[in-house]
């Protein structure tokens, strides 16, 4: 069924998911069609069907996946990542909600789509002006005041502050997902998404084995800790070098 949009932001999210879609063609990121808007006002997307289910759903009980599932999914959420990136666009809403894994009997692991991109935004080509927050600056932080997007528990510290990203941002995103694959909780579970949001800001995330309770490899916990560093300096500077990481434990 098609619906009416009256939100004028929910119209320009809609449009722009439209656009970005057409524009990146990649394996791993949803391919669309077609788009309008039909003769009494209703707009609409043509896209690929797909068998599956959400990434949300493979995951659903808490207790994460084994490293042999996490990894070609990982894997290939990287490449659709360093896809957007190349086109100049950065997702801003990653997370398992917008991640679906297809149903393809003729591969081992299962297909991973990356789904929408209405929050997604032009990558930022001068982050480095801007100040890296430390605890001593909590002041500048109001999140209540700033224009941040996205969904908290997977927000870089720069977006929960509203600042301007790049494809950093979604490396961090990436490693929050890690974590959550793994270990079936993401790092920060503060009780409200302003508490969530200043935890992503300023405290430093658990070690994957403190939330899985046993040891885990140091390779891969090296490569959390640098995917979810505060300073984007400090991580990985591409999808496909977190790929390669990933690929080489």
């Amino acid at each position: 069924m098609l619906h009416p949009i009256a939100d004028r932001d929910a119209r320009r999210r809609f449009n722009q998911e439209a656009q970005v879609c057409a524009r990146i063609r990649h394996p791993n990121i949803i391919e669309v069609f077609d788009s309008g808007t039909t003769t009494n006002g209703l707009s609409y997307l043509v896209m690929e069907l797909l068998q599956g289910e959400s990434l949300r759903s493979v995951i659903a009980g808490g207790r994460g996946l084994p490293w042999a599932e996490v990894r070609p999914l990982m894997v290939q959420l990287c490449a659709g990542l360093d896809a957007a990136h190349s086109h100049g666009v950065v997702h801003r809403d990653l997370k398992p909600d917008n991640c679906f894994c297809v149903d393809d009997p003729s591969r081992p692991t299962r297909r991973l789509k990356l789904l929408d991109f209405g929050l997604a935004a032009p990558i930022d080509r001068a982050p480095e002006r801007r100040p890296v927050p430390t605890p001593g600056d909590r002041e500048i932080a109001d999140t209540r005041s700033r224009a941040a997007v996205g969904t908290p528990h997977y927000m870089s510290p720069e977006q929960c502050m509203g600042s301007a990203v790049d494809q950093r941002s979604d490396i961090y995103a990436a490693g929050i997902m890690l974590c959550e694959l793994l270990t079936g909780v993401v790092p920060f579970r503060q009780r409200t998404p302003s508490a969530v949001l200043l935890a992503q800001i300023y405290e430093p995330p658990p070690t994957l084995g403190e939330l899985m309770g046993i040891a885990v490899d140091p390779r891969l916990e090296a490569v959390f800790a640098r995917a979810v560093a505060k300073d984007p300096r400090e991580r990985f500077g591409s999808a496909r070098g977190l790929a390669d990481a990933l690929e080489e434990i």
